[in-house]
């Protein structure tokens, strides 16, 4: 079985040319997500994926380009579907999920009052790590929103997936990885996410590994230093086999 980790959506949160930065690990019928932003249905069809498709999603953090969409697979899924998608989340953000982003909008149902395991296969991730149909998890956290929890994750030890965060390089130097999929900020002074100039800080081997994601609509301006320097920009569509 063929296993391919692929870019559903590359822009910034405020992009309105491009779907919020998630990703997928598929097999031939299956995508299990990498974050579920409120972009997640056009774009899983638009990529030829399928909304029906989903096996579980790993969050990264709470933001909205990073969980709007859970509220749509909720609901599909429970009530069209007739089944709950496996969620895989860190304790730390289940609060802040449920009681403070989620629950306002799926906190009652016909049936009465819900919550998030009504909706989802909640599964707690342990020890930082977890397996989800043969493929390996680990999972880190990262620097993005002070006192917010938000975090990385390693798959296969081929991805290094960085979700939204400020330079990490003992991450990056910790891990082994093949491609790294990291966070930029185009334009400078951005405090929660990496600036492109802080970026070309990293080592010249670590740079030839780095896909840069969740972009601004202005990133062709930024192309050509960004070919010269790294991997290039991780467009939609950008696979990687497992």
């Amino acid at each position: 079985m063929t296993r391919v980790f692929k870019m559903i959506g590359t822009g910034s949160s405020d992009s309105s040319t491009m779907f919020n930065t998630n990703a997928a690990v598929m097999n031939d019928t299956k995508a299990f997500l990498i974050d579920c932003g409120l972009t997640v249905k056009s774009a899983l069809n638009e990529c030829g994926i399928g909304f029906d498709n989903i096996s579980g999603i790993f969050i990264s953090h709470v933001h909205g380009d990073h969980v709007f969409g859970l509220e749509r697979v909720g609901y599909e899924y429970l009530f069209r579907l007739k089944t709950k998608v496996p969620l895989y989340i860190k304790a730390d953000i289940y609060h802040e999920l449920w009681d403070q982003t989620l629950k306002g909008s799926m906190g009652r149902i016909g049936e009465g009052e819900a919550t998030l395991e009504d909706f989802f296969d909640v599964r707690i991730i342990q020890d930082n790590r977890f397996t989800h149909e043969g493929i390996h998890y680990e999972v880190f956290p990262v620097r993005h929103t002070p006192g917010k929890p938000c975090f990385g994750v390693c798959i296969n030890d081929k991805i290094l997936y960085t979700a939204d965060t400020l330079t990490i390089p003992d991450i990056l130097n910790a891990y082994r990885y093949t491609y790294c999929f990291h966070d930029v900020s185009l334009q400078e002074g951005n405090p929660v996410h990496a600036n492109l100039s802080a970026l070309m800080e990293y080592p010249q081997a670590v740079k030839q590994k780095i896909y840069l994601m969740s972009y601004s609509d202005d990133w062709k301006e930024y192309e050509h230093i960004v070919s010269e320097h790294f991997a290039g920009f991780a467009e939609q569509g950008k696979s990687v086999e497992l």
